[in-house]
This record gives structure tokens, sequence and C-alpha cells, in this order.
């Protein structure tokens, strides 16, 4: 149910058209298309979800490369990948020296096209917030299934033991229910290289007020885990009983600038006009009596060149 293969043309660079537009005031407007971007950062690559970003993007105005872009923002193109859809994500730091206040002062708009599906983003000069950074999200899917989620859904979730409740909200950056926390969990047991024999676990409710089925797609994140090597997420029901549903799993443990973190994708079977409750349980050394540490399901932070990771 969650294969599909979409027609050859879908997904092709010549249905793709990104561009930022700069407001000049008693002139035409100033259209910069990204062309390229020297750097591409795999964040995530499984069955479930791809997610990778291109940064030190190059544009073209009126024809011609143009470096007016580098000197007076910082651009990353980001790529969310489920079966059913793909997202672009554009994000455009405004710099905020005095050249770049004076560069972006009638505002700015954002606009991306991939085949027939098109967003168009305006930021007047007030509208940019403090930290100069204004997106914009296209999303491609290739059926209606999300926009019925977003509006017919109703998730919750919570880490148990002890309680935290966690947000829900549906992310447009990933185009699935994004469940977090603000800030650091709570653990009862103590965390880092030692012997775990506890678990996290996150309680999650889907209320389907709907008369459809879906397949609900999420991403529990964890911001920092007790020990990102060793561990192994599972879905499992209201008993504790594993489901087998699959999982994917990206976490961090080299780069040290960064928190250790825990993304994890999934789906969600949900009938129509029901409650489900599933609960994800976090193995860490050990699972039972049984060792738990696998680096099978793994996807590290990695750079795409020369058709190699």
């Amino acid at each position: 149910a969650l294969s599909y293969r979409p027609p050859k043309d879908v997904y092709t660079t010549e249905n793709l058209r990104i561009e930022v537009i700069r407001k000049v005031s008693d002139q035409n407007d100033k259209v910069y298309h990204l062309v390229s971007a020297q750097k591409e950062r795999l964040w995530e690559g499984g069955k479930v979800c791809q997610h990778y970003d291109l940064i030190n993007t190059k544009f073209e105005h009126d024809g011609e490369e143009t470096e007016d872009m580098l000197y007076h923002a910082d651009t990353t193109l980001s790529i969310v990948a489920w079966p059913d859809s793909v997202t672009l994500n554009l994000k455009v730091v405004l710099h905020g020296h005095q050249r770049g206040q004076k560069f972006w002062s009638e505002g700015v708009t954002l606009r991306i096209q991939m085949k027939d599906w098109e967003i168009e983003k305006e930021f007047l000069h007030e509208d940019i917030p403090q930290n100069r950074a204004v997106t914009c999200s296209l999303h491609c899917n290739l059926n209606d299934n999300r926009d019925k989620m977003r509006s017919e859904l109703n998730v919750n979730c919570k880490m148990t033991e002890p309680e935290q409740i966690m947000g829900t909200n549906f992310s447009d950056y990933f185009n699935c229910f994004l469940l977090a926390k603000d800030g650091l969990f709570q653990r009862s047991f103590k965390e880092g290289y030692t012997d775990i024999r506890d678990y996290d676990v996150f309680e999650i409710e889907v209320i389907n007020d709907s008369n459809e089925d879906f397949y609900v797609p999420m991403l529990l994140f964890v911001q920092y885990l007790a020990n990102p090597t060793g561990c192994v997420p599972m879905i499992c029901d209201e008993n504790f009983e594993p489901t087998g549903i699959h999982m994917q799993l990206s976490k961090n443990w080299h780069n040290k600038k960064m928190p250790k973190y825990g993304r994890f994708y999934f789906h969600l079977p949900v009938r129509a006009n029901s409650s489900s409750k599933y609960f994800v349980r976090v193995a860490y050394g050990f699972y039972g009596s049984l060792p738990s540490a696998s680096h099978a399901n793994l996807s590290l932070i990695g750079k795409y060149e020369n058709m190699s990771i």
C-alpha cells in the first residue's frame, strides 16, 4: 500500500524552477534562478524517507551567473521524499549588514515550481523576521491523503516514565506529523556508555474521525539519545508486543558540534472512525535479557560525491 512508482516525467530537472525575486523600487523585480550547488549533504536515506540538502548554491540573472545572492544571502534547498510525496524547502537567510539591509530593503519573494505544483511566498520588508531567514515549502503530493490527514486526524504523543507531553504538529518541512519535545527528556535511568537495561517509551495515539483508512507518516525526534550507538527503536502494540512495522533510524554521534539526536521515520496504519494506540520502545543495551545493539538500520550524515556515499 505504500509503494508507488510515478510517471517517468514527474520529477525531472526540466520541470524544476526555483527563484528568489528581489523587490526594487520603480524598477522591474530582479529574478534570480537557482542553477547549481557546490555541496550536497545526505541526512537520511532509506525506504521510508529520503532527506538531503544543497548548500553553497549558485544563481543566474538574465541568463548569466551572478554573485549578487552570494554576497547578500545564504541559500539552502532541502529535499524530503516519502513514497507518495516530494517536498522542496527553500531557505534564504538575508544578510543583515548595511549592504544587505539596503539590498533587500523592498522585500523578497520565493517561488518554487515542480511540474504542475507551484508556490509563491512574498515577504515585505516588515515581514522579514529578526533572524533574517525566509522560507518556503512546496509539497508535491501524488494524492490528497496528506491534506485529509491534516484536517481529519488528531495525534497525541507523550514519553512515559516519567511522563512528558510532546508536540504533534504537522511539519511543513518534513511533510508529516512531527513528534518532538522542546528541550531534553528527563529519564529515570543512567545515560551514556553504561549497562542500560531500561527503555525510552513513547505512547502515540491517533484519532481518525474520517471514513478512510490511512498510513500516517510520522517522524519521532529525540533531541538527545540515552546512548546513540546501540539504540534499537521498535513499534509495539498496546501489550508492548513488537508489531513488525518498519522504522527508519537516523542518528548522530560523530559530529561533536551537534546533539546525539535520533530521528525515527515510520508509517502507522490507522483504521477509519477509530482510535489507534501504539508504543515506540527504544532499547539501548538490552531488550529483556538479549543484547540489542545493532547498526543495521542506520543512516549517517554524509556527502554524496562521485556516485558513492
